[in-house]
């Protein structure tokens, strides 16, 4: 019963954290083709942090335990909180287009 709750678990804060790195991926992936800005150091923790992200889901699938669903969980929020600093940092960077009037 515990593999499944915490299976169950983890799969719903997956899918919520999932979808937001998603969509500020996008916006960052944006944001560098608006600004001509490329692959920075962020991308490439951000890599890595997926790999490492890969082999604990592996371990989730055959030995779920708090231990490991905590560190998916974490690895999701450090994912979310590099994306946001890197949309910060890339809000203020001049753009290269004209500005859109809101």
């Amino acid at each position: 019963g515990d593999r499944a709750k915490l299976q169950g678990e983890f799969i719903d804060l997956e899918s919520y954290y999932s979808n937001q790195i998603v969509e500020k991926k996008q916006l960052v992936n944006q944001f560098q083709s608006d600004t001509g800005l490329t692959e920075d150091e962020v991308t490439q923790n951000l890599q890595k942090l997926e790999a490492m992200y890969q082999v604990l889901k592996l371990e989730m699938d055959k030995r779920p335990s708090t231990d490991v669903k905590d560190a998916l969980v974490l690895n999701l929020l450090v994912r979310i909180d590099l994306l946001n600093q890197q949309l910060n940092k890339l809000d203020k960077q001049p753009e290269k287009k004209v500005p859109v009037r809101s």
